[in-house]
């Protein structure tokens, strides 16, 4: 087994210099082994892996000379050292008397260097060179002078020298070879403590050598060194070892020539024995914890570093030699500087120093130049570590002349007006170069305090003082109204700033530099708290400087403040984490100046991240502030390091002359009395230690961010988003910018702050007493957090998904542990803590990246150790509930690296080499626990979904809309999503319900799966009665689903439906949009130039199977369906060609599918197929052939019910193609006619009838000659008058006979209604001569009209007969004034048969109807066609014609009739009646007041079709009369409530029924709400104040004439069904609100009130006027008017009195105060379901007065219902009676100023009841003063106030029955107005 090799150090030459280069044999250079001869050196063959903690890389630092005193941190100690042995000096050249100091120094000099105590190193000698080498190299260095080292030294060490004996030899080498060397440096493995070298004596000249002494905490050598020659080896010639004992890595020897002298330097060599590790396994150990730690996935840590290591700084002897020319170059600066003071007449002076007009001839000031000097030589100093030996005198000298170069611009006037002149401007701009003179004095100056230097000499407060004047003047005067100045608002100075921006530049440049050395400064060192005071508020106003928003704007630039301003934030960033006691100030002058941030402009966004965009400035400052409470301040942590005492040491320090430049530091003792790093602890100590450090900055930084987030939340909810406070805008600014930057890893605070925000938020929200704005604010903002943890969530996702096998290692642990987290969503068992804080997890990567990121940075290092709080929380909270294990040994490695944050680095290796910022940043986001609120944000938004109050549920779909917008999985994970939003497009809100169809859109896009749940609602919102925009938006989103769902028929059918019946819609943009939709869906994608042939084809083929379904969705579809048509296919559209050619194709395919006999079940049917042709032709006739009617002529015989249809169809076809054709052949039309007239018998109904008489009586036109028709006519005729005198009564015939009559009554009333035969009334005059009239259609009635005679007629043919005796009059209008029509009508409505009444409106109906279209076919005619027929129309506008004539009998003759139906009626009779009566309202026929009232009461009608029909009717009447109605309105009030009474039965004012979409709640829904409605004009805003002045009039009573004697007095019941109402309709605007209520209150208060107040106390109280003339009077005196200090005498409890009042008395007194306190009670309800208990009294200002009052949603009303229902059970009893009246007494008597909390009044947070001041001026009285009665005090004046407490103790007034009780203790005044009051 081989040794350990020496370590040779060469011999010097005897004369000790070194050989030539020349001399150097090369044979004695040692070669480096190559690897495999050094391998069995190593570690390498026994272990593996290879690790740097085995085997330390190679190193290729040069060899480094020792410095005795490099690691002394005492300036001081240094610079006595440095005097004393100047002293030395010079007494050791004194030749005088010699030193007694000199002496007792070499006495202890001598005892230290006694052979005996000093160690003895033996070396080997090296082999000698050969002889001749030798002598040639004694020749050549013959003639070179020998020099004695000895001459180098100073005095005193040339006297210490020659005074020791220390001797030294070199052995006799040996002739063995020497061993190869190896240079490689070896990581150090034996420290042996160094001893003192022993003197060596050179046997050559004697002069005696004293190695340098290596102080005790310096030399360490690494390796063992072996004394004495190796045994075996002995190499030709020793290295010679380094100076400081270090071995260094390739050090070889090297030769030069230097002063003639030849010169050899070598180095050390290393030499590396073969490897002694055994390979035996029985020799090996085992380490259990070591195995664990890898088990566990933990690196083994590194080999600890010397704990003895103080952190010298040993520096090479080129970096020495240039260490040592900056310290020489800063004295030779400061000496020229000095010296040019001096003198200042010389020439150096003006180089230096410069004089002006502005400074003093005593006040020196720098150029230039000289600061420039200065400034470079200083940092070269600082930089070579130099800079703590500059003597401090010259220091503080030269900070007094930077000090006053600073000076100097106190006494100028930085300041240049608008209209300077050039030569102003100019002296302007040689100012501003002074001031930057001064400014970078100052930063000197500056660069002077911040050196590291530690005498406080250096920090003088006076000189910070005036730099800090100056700044100040600098920012106050130039740099903020420079930036203030803008283009629009000051141009000439602006202009000035602009052209002379050069000269501004450099001077705001120096000052943001001064102000960063500033922050520097008091991060460094603990400076007076005035001057950090006055940075602090410096920095802090500009901050909140107001930046120009572009660069035009800016004489500055933008970028150029932002980056100063980022300065300043700097700086108050280091002020606050290095002075804890001065955060509250700062953090509150912050919150302060917020309202000065424009947060409304344009770029508020301007510090720029080095990832991502740019934040508000604030915002960083936030976050960097609550960073820093959490992070251990600069005082705590050099406070946790080994604190230092400097120790006084008697001994004596001997220096030799390489180490006397060095001043010598003073030694240091480490004391305790702080924590300190720890190898190893018990585990509760550690975990103790981690809490009492981790717990009070986490709470720290807890505490910051709650107040910050509080106060910012506070003012904004005070304040909107438009307002001059910009509150409201900040605080989503500062939202979306935590939210930028969640994740980012030097960011940490900003998921502090949002967690603080999210709980504010939700406090908000469950606060029922927050206002509405509050809790919409707090719900968009919980909207962006939702949004902005979906963000992150997305990213790690996709981090995740994005992972591949080639990825670095740290990131596929960190995607590992980010998918373990994922899992832990979707399975509670799993817990992912563990690998959160485990020592390699998350927050380990974020640490060592910011470290990598250098902690010189103070964002980088509150980030750092705010994250290691955070770590060591998450640590801490786990140990709870683990037993221990890693998390213990945890604790004490966290502990260590809070403690010192260079720990981690030293002891363990990094965790990856290079951690990259996406790694960081992806590990920054795992260790979010801000994500796990997203189900709370979720939970509260879908809470306020189905919330009552419309704003909120507004806001919560808006958030969540964004919140879906990231994420559209959360529809799948949460199902009920859908369901609830469905259900909120059902709520009474119109804004409501668009925007949650908005969301619906929202979530159909993102998942169209889900479009068969909803569409079916959607469909519905496009008949949306209240809102044109959610009618157009679900049109829209049906277009939209019309379009992916090509496949689903039966979806798209349904969505075509609805779309049509928006055609008609009232508004027109409606109906264009359903026009336009229809268009673009079913006949613009099928041009034929869209898509190929046999596409085409196939497409037209399913179009017409879906328009074929579309039809069968009834009647409305039809009839759209032809609007839309005629709309299309009309003349003047563009596209009328293309669209035209499409439905021609259409129509083709139809008659294939009709004549096809296929009888596939999936085809659509025959008669549904004849039913689409139909509408085609009557929307557009052209569209047919001839030889597509042929193909109907069949369906027209062989009738069958199931060809029904399909005949009736086919009628219609005909009967419109047919007059379009340009040429029919006759023998078609003759066959039509044939089998027409074939199957007229046997139609079943008057409707198959009336079609084959209009086409027969075309055909007819069509045929002339032709007579079948004129023959059949009279045929029937004539069977008919032979039977109008037959008694079909008794004997009754037979029913084929009677079914015969029938038929015949049908076709006569049918052909005499439609077919014009007039021209052939000869005819039928010969035929029947009994006829003397001129119209054929008064014979037909002639005729008919006998067979409605109730005697002859059974009850079907009078029935059939009057069916046809309509169908002619609306045929022919004239005869509606024929006397027997007229009195055969006049009967219908006498008698009580419901039938016979139904057939004469239904024919009514019928003729207004026609009536109506034939007057809407001159609204159809455009301008221009208009013009042309103007006259035309003009001419006959005023002529009168039958139907005129008919439609006004009916009117005059039958209006009452039929308004009586409508009004008795509920059923489809007044169905029909109603619409009569409407359509006489639209053609104007009567006045508004005969039927205005019945359209009111049947507004509140229980069948929905009349209600919305009669509103429609009132709505136009009220937008076309105004307030001409007003009569009719109030009448059609108490018509409604005889309506209500009478018909319906029910006297309640509102019906109480399901809420729409939630059946569980109820609605409250007011009877005469739509009158409300239709009374909401904005041109006529009284409308509804004029309503309610007479609707209380008309619940207003004379108390004598009040009729209570029914069970229900009627008066009573009128008051009750009007005041719900008053109390439930929507108030549109709040004046009218307040005169509701005002009104009521002047009703109860003030007028009759009043009198019944009176009655009640005067004959059911006995209070009268003879009692208060006994009450014996106060004498007034100075006290008599202090209430506190009056004195009533408690009186005796009176007995009750008896009740002498007569019964019908007390029942009226009852039921006057039945009506007065239900008036009260609904006052109360307004007052709270508005809030106006809560309103100042500013709330009724004009300007406010029409804006609608907002109400709480969460007052129901149903307090209010069953208050009411009580007061009306007041009647049943005397008791009760009794009961109320004193009740109502009490109000009027008892001062309800006093605040009360009863249950029972107060609903939702509302107050009880409450008597205003009569003297207020109310809406409808604006001067009521002096009116009525005081609500204190009785009804008889001058009761005093103790009689109502007399009363009240007697029982009269049931006070505690009511519960009522005084919250204060003591009442209110009665001056308080009605808004004061509350």
């Amino acid at each position: 087994m081989s040794k350990h090799p020496d370590v040779y150090v060469p011999n010097p030459a005897p004369n000790g210099s070194h050989p030539p280069t020349s001399s150097y044999h090369a044979g004695s250079y040692y070669r480096a082994p190559t690897v495999d001869e050094a391998l069995r050196y190593t570690p390498l063959t026994s272990i593996v892996p290879f690790s740097p903690d085995i085997l330390t890389y190679p190193t290729t630092a040069s060899p480094q000379r020792p410095d005795l005193l490099a690691n002394t941190k005492d300036h001081d100690l240094r610079r006595r050292t440095r005097a004393f042995q100047q002293v030395l000096d010079q007494a050791a050249d004194s030749s005088q008397q010699r030193s007694h100091v000199l002496d007792t120094t070499l006495l202890k000099l001598s005892e230290l260097l006694k052979p005996e105590k000093l160690t003895e190193y033996k070396f080997a000698r090296p082999p000698s060179a050969p002889a001749s080498q030798t002598r040639q190299t004694q020749q050549r260095n013959a003639h070179v002078p020998q020099q004695s080292p000895s001459n180098k030294l100073r005095s005193f060490s040339k006297m210490a020298l020659d005074r020791s004996d220390i001797a030294f030899r070199y052995p006799t080498p040996t002739e063995s070879p020497p061993p190869k060397p190896i240079h490689m440096t070896l990581a150090p493995t034996v420290v042996t403590k160094p001893e003192t070298p022993q003197p060596v004596v050179s046997h050559t000249n004697g002069v005696s050598l004293t190695p340098a002494p290596t102080p005790v905490s310096i030399f360490k050598p690494s390796v063992m060194i072996r004394v004495g020659p190796t045994p075996r080896e002995t190499p030709k010639q020793t290295p010679v070892a380094a100076s400081n004992g270090i071995p260094v890595q390739n050090q070889n020897q090297a030769t030069y020539q230097q002063n003639g002298h030849m010169v050899v330097q070598n180095g050390p060599t290393i030499l590396i024995p073969a490897s002694q590790v055994s390979t035996q396994r029985s020799e090996w150990q085992e380490f259990p914890e070591i195995d664990r730690h890898i088990a566990a996935g933990v690196r083994k840590p590194k080999r600890k570093r010397d704990t003895e290591d103080d952190g010298r700084i040993d520096l090479p002897v080129d970096r020495q030699r240039k260490a040592d020319v900056a310290l020489q170059a800063l004295e030779s600066t400061l000496d020229d500087i000095f010296e040019a003071e001096e003198q200042q007449g010389s020439s150096n002076y003006a180089v230096y120093f410069v004089q002006s007009a502005y400074n003093q001839a005593d006040t020196p000031v720098l150029t230039k130049y000289a600061q420039e000097k200065m400034d470079s030589a200083i940092k070269k100093a600082v930089d070579s570590k130099r800079f703590e030996e500059m003597d401090m005198d010259q220091l503080v000298r030269a900070e007094k002349l930077l000090g006053s170069t600073a000076s100097c611009i106190e006494a100028l006037d930085l300041s240049v007006a608008g209209d300077a002149e050039s030569d102003m401007v100019q002296d302007w701009i040689g100012r501003l170069e002074l001031a930057e003179n001064g400014l970078r004095g100052g930063k000197v100056l500056l660069r002077i305090m911040t050196a590291g230097r530690e005498e406080t000499q250096l920090y003088s407060e006076d000189i910070l003082t005036t730099l800090l004047r100056s700044v100040e003047q600098v920012i106050e005067t130039v740099i903020v109204p420079v930036t203030l100045a803008r283009n629009k608002d000051s141009s000439a100075i602006f202009k000035k700033y602009t052209t002379n921006r050069k000269a501004l530049d450099p001077l705001v440049i120096t000052c943001g530099r001064v102000l960063r050395l500033l922050g520097d400064l008091i991060s460094k060192v603990d400076i007076a708290d005035m001057v950090v005071h006055k940075v602090e508020s410096l920095v802090s106003t500009l901050i909140f400087v107001d930046n120009a928003h572009v660069e035009k704007d800016s004489a500055l630039g933008t970028q150029r403040f932002e980056a100063f301003r980022r300065t300043s934030m700097d700086c108050l960033a280091k002020i606050y984490a290095r002075h804890p006691s001065h955060r509250a100030d700062i953090i509150n002058k912050i919150l302060s100046s917020l309202g000065d941030l424009g947060a409304n402009r344009h770029g508020a966004r301007q510090y720029k991240l080095a990832e991502g965009k740019p934040i508000h400035l604030v915002s960083a400052l936030l976050m960097r502030l609550v960073q820093s409470s959490g992070a251990r301040s600069s005082k705590n942590l050099r406070k946790s390091k080994l604190k230092e005492a400097v120790v006084d040491d008697d001994s004596d320090v001997d220096m030799d002359d390489d180490s006397f430049s060095d001043t010598p530091r003073p030694i240091k003792k480490p004391i305790s009395s702080d924590l300190e790093v720890e190898e190893t602890m018990a585990d509760d100590d550690a975990a103790k230690d981690l809490r009492s450090l981790a717990d009070p900055l986490q709470q720290s930084a807890d505490a910051d961010a709650s107040y910050i987030i509080n106060w910012i939340v506070n003012q904004a909810l005070t304040s909107t988003k438009t307002g001059e406070s910009p509150y409201r805008n900040l605080i989503e600014i500062f939202t979306l910018d935590f939210l930028a930057v969640l994740g980012f890893p030097d960011w940490p605070a900003a998921e502090t702050l949002l967690t603080r925000l999210l709980f504010r938020l939700v406090q908000i929200i469950k606060d029922e007493k927050q206002l509405v704005t509050a809790k919409s604010m707090s719900l968009e903002l919980m909207g962006m957090m939702g949004a902005g943890i979906t963000d992150l969530n997305s990213y790690i996702r996709k981090a995740c998904e994005a992972g591949h096998a080639g990825q670095a290692h740290l990131t596929s642990e960190l995607i590992e542990i980010a998918n373990m987290l994922i899992n832990a969503n979707k399975n509670a068992d799993q817990e992912p803590a563990q690998e959160l804080i485990s020592f390699r997890g998350p927050y380990r990567v974020v640490i060592e990246y910011l470290q990598s990121q250098g902690l010189h940075n103070l964002q980088t290092q509150s980030a750092h150790g705010y994250m290691l709080t955070r770590w060591a929380e998450d640590v801490l909270k786990h140990l709870q509930n683990s037993e221990g294990g890693l998390e213990v040994e945890l604790c004490l490695r966290l502990r260590n690296t809070t403690i010192d944050p260079g720990w981690l680095r030293r002891e363990f290796d990094a965790i990856d080499t290079s951690i990259s910022a996406q790694q960081a940043r992806l590990a920054s986001s795992i260790a979010m626990h801000f994500c796990q609120y997203l189900p709370t944000i979720m939970n509260s938004l879908f809470s306020f979904m189905i919330n009552s109050q419309s704003t909120l549920q507004s806001k919560s779909m808006k958030s969540f809309s964004s919140l879906l917008a990231k994420d559209p999985a959360i529809l799948d994970r949460s199902p009920a999503i859908l369901q609830n939003i469905i259900s909120c497009t059902q709520n009474k809100g119109p804004g409501v319900r668009k925007d949650a169809l908005g969301l619906l859109a929202e979530c159909l896009l993102l998942k169209p799966s889900l479009e068969k749940q909803a569409y079916v609602r959607i469909i519905e919102m496009t008949s949306d009665r209240d809102s044109t925009q959610v009618r157009k938006n679900s049109m829209k989103i049906l277009k939209e689903i019309y379009l992916r769902n090509t496949d689903d028929q039966a979806m798209q059918s349904a969505i075509a439906a609805a779309l049509m019946t928006r055609v008609k819609d009232e508004d027109d943009h409606v109906a264009d949009l359903a026009r336009q939709s229809f268009e673009d869906l079913w006949i613009t994608p099928f041009h034929a130039s869209s898509m190929d042939t046999v596409r085409r084809e196939i497409a037209l083929k399913k179009q017409v199977a879906l328009i074929v379904r579309t039809i069968r969705y009834g009647e409305t579809a039809i009839t759209v369906l032809g609007i839309v048509l005629r709309k299309v296919l009309a003349p003047d559209s563009k596209s009328r060609a293309a669209d035209a050619e499409v439905c021609k194709v259409m129509v083709g395919y139809m008659f294939d599918e009709i004549i096809d006999d296929d009888q596939d079940p999936r085809r659509p049917p025959q008669s549904h197929v004849a039913e689409a042709l139909a509408v085609f032709a009557q929307s557009e006739p052209n569209l047919f052939t001839v030889q597509q009617l042929e193909l109907l002529v069949p369906y027209l015989q062989n009738l069958t019910t199931a060809n029904l249809p399909l005949f009736r169809s086919a009628i219609s076809i005909l009967c419109h193609v047919i007059p379009s054709l340009p040429s029919v052949e006759e023998k078609l039309l003759l066959e039509v006619q044939g089998r027409i007239l074939a199957v007229l018998t046997v139609l079943p109904s008057a409707a198959e009838i009336s079609g084959c008489a209009s086409c027969l009586k075309i055909l007819h036109t069509m045929l002339p000659g032709n007579q079948k028709l004129i023959k059949i006519f009279i045929s029937v005729l004539n069977n008919l008058n032979g039977k109008k005198n037959t008694n079909l009564v008794e004997p009754r015939p037979q029913d084929k006979e009677l079914n015969q009559i029938t038929k015949l009554l049908i076709i006569a009333g049918q052909f005499g209604k439609l077919c014009d035969v007039e021209e052939q009334a000869e005819e039928f005059r010969a035929k029947f001569t009994w006829w003397t009239g001129k119209l054929v259609s008064s014979l037909i009635l002639d005729i008919i009209c006998k067979f409605t005679n109730v005697k002859t007629c059974p009850p079907t043919i009078r029935e059939t007969a009057l069916e046809s005796v309509a169908a002619i009059c609306q045929g022919w209008p004239q005869h509606y004034l024929r006397n027997d029509v007229g009195k055969l009508f006049e009967l219908v409505f006498i008698n009580e048969d419901l039938r016979l009444k139904r057939i004469v409106l239904e024919g009514f109906l019928l003729f207004f109807t026609q009536e109506e279209k034939r007057s809407d076919t001159g609204a159809e005619v455009k301008v221009g066609a208009g013009a042309e027929k103007g006259q035309e129309r003009l001419q006959t506008s005023f002529l009168g014609n039958s139907n005129d004539a008919g439609a006004t009998t009916i009117k005059q003759k039958f209006l009452p009739q039929i308004t009586r139906l409508a009004f008795n009626y509920t059923d489809d009779i007044a169905v029909i009646a109603t619409k009569i009566i409407v359509s006489i309202s639209s053609q104007g026929l009567a006045h508004p007041k005969e039927y205005g009232a019945t359209l009111i009461a049947l507004e509140t009608s229980n069948n929905s079709e009349i209600a919305r029909v009669a509103f429609e009717a009132h709505s136009t009447l009220m937008s076309q009369r105004g307030s001409g109605l007003d009569k009719e309105n109030i009448q059609g009030v108490q018509k409604a409530f005889e309506y209500q009474k009478d018909i319906l039965h029910d006297i309640r004012g509102v019906t109480i029924g399901p809420t729409p979409g939630n059946s569980a709640s109820t609605k409250v829904t007011p009877k005469l709400g739509p009158l409300f409605a239709a009374l909401y004009m904005p041109t006529n805003s009284q409308a509804q104040k004029k309503l309610l002045t007479r609707l209380s009039a008309r619940i207003d009573f004379e108390l004598n004439s009040l009729d209570a004697t029914e069970d229900k007095p009627y008066a009573v019941i009128f008051a009750r069904f009007v005041l719900e109402n008053v109390a439930f309709v929507e108030y549109t605007q709040m004046d009218a609100l307040i005169h509701a209520i005002s009104l009521l209150e002047k009703l109860v208060i003030q007028t009759t009130g009043t009198v019944v107040a009176h009655a009640i106390e005067k004959e059911i109280l006995k209070i009268g006027l003879e009692e208060s003339s006994q009450h014996v009077p106060v004498v007034p005196s100075s006290q008599s008017f202090m209430p506190s200090q009056q004195f009533v005498q408690e009186p005796q409890l009176p007995q009750e009195p008896e009740l002498t009042i007569e019964p019908a008395r007390l029942r009226k007194l009852a039921a006057a105060s039945m009506i007065l306190f239900m008036a009260w009670e609904t006052r109360t309800h307004l007052r709270q379901a508005y809030n106006l208990h809560k309103m100042k009294k500013e709330a009724k200002a004009p300007e406010k007065g029409n804006k609608a009052p907002q109400k709480n949603n969460l007052i129901t009303g149903e307090k209010f219902l069953d208050k009411i229902s009580a007061i009306m059970s007041s009647l049943q009893d005397q008791e009760s009676q009794v009961r109320m009246c004193k009740n109502f007494a009490e109000l009027l008597s008892v001062d309800h100023e006093v605040k009360i909390a009863d249950e029972d009044d107060i609903e939702g947070g509302g107050d009880g009841y409450e008597t205003p001041n009569e003297e207020q001026e109310t809406a409808s009285n604006p001067s009521s003063a002096g009116k009525g009665r005081k609500g204190r005090g009785s009804v008889t004046a001058g009761t005093p106030s103790a009689k109502r407490k007399r009363n009240s103790m007697a029982g009269n007034t049931p006070k505690k029955a009511r519960g009522r009780l005084a919250l204060y203790g003591k009442k209110k005044t009665s001056s308080a107005s009605l808004d004061e009051e509350v």
